[in-house]
């Protein structure tokens, strides 16, 4: 019971600290981490120490698992979810994020399946931990949302990514939106330079 009180309470510092962070330093970086703990942490529940020293070390290094567990769970939604609505358009952003949440669903399904036939807990952590390894090597091949490097100034990188999104999609780079957003965005930054900076 105290095990699930505490997964729970990491979900919500989970929810709280990667959303600042992804903010902060993008949304690539911050999911890769949260893949890492994730993996981590789900090896850790699953191999941790057996009554070592008793009953207690060995309970509280699982539920401190646990926790790590859920606080990279909701890394990986929160930073992906915002991530898939960002890299869409605007009409399109609805649907993205209902796909998002497919996996989810999806996640779920198969962890039943595998309950039912891997009947021991250890078994059954280590069988789905197993597949969250290849997920610490996306960060290789996802690429940042455009949305959050504009919004940081970093236009290039940005120019880049919109680059990459054009040619897989058979579409021409549009300069000029590109070069209207770059404007609003650096209007922004000068309203917010002026109300805190200068009189």
């Amino acid at each position: 019971m105290a095990a699930q009180t505490i997964f729970f309470f990491g979900y919500m510092v989970g929810s709280m600290f990667f959303g600042i962070l992804a903010d902060k330093y993008g949304r690539r970086p911050i999911m890769s981490v949260s893949f890492i703990l994730m993996s981590f942490s789900g090896f850790l529940c699953a191999f941790g120490p057996q009554d070592i020293f008793g009953f207690w070390p060995s309970y509280i290094i699982f539920v401190l698992a646990r926790f790590l567990l859920a606080c990279s769970t909701r890394g990986i939604s929160v930073s992906g979810f915002v991530l898939g609505s960002e890299i869409v358009g605007p009409r399109k952003r609805l649907y993205a994020g209902i796909v998002i949440e497919y996996f989810f669903a999806f996640g779920q399904f198969i962890l039943v399946t595998f309950a039912y036939f891997i009947r021991t807990w250890r078994a059954l952590i280590w069988s789905i931990s197993i597949f969250t390894v290849p997920y610490i090597f996306f960060y290789f091949i996802l690429p940042e949302s455009p949305r959050w490097l504009v919004s940081k100034g970093r236009f290039d990188e940005a120019e880049t990514v919109l680059r990459q999104i054009a040619t897989k999609n058979k579409r021409d780079f549009n300069e000029d939106a590109f070069q209207q957003m770059k404007d609003e965005q650096e209007k922004v930054c000068l309203v917010v330079l002026n109300f805190f900076f200068y009189e």
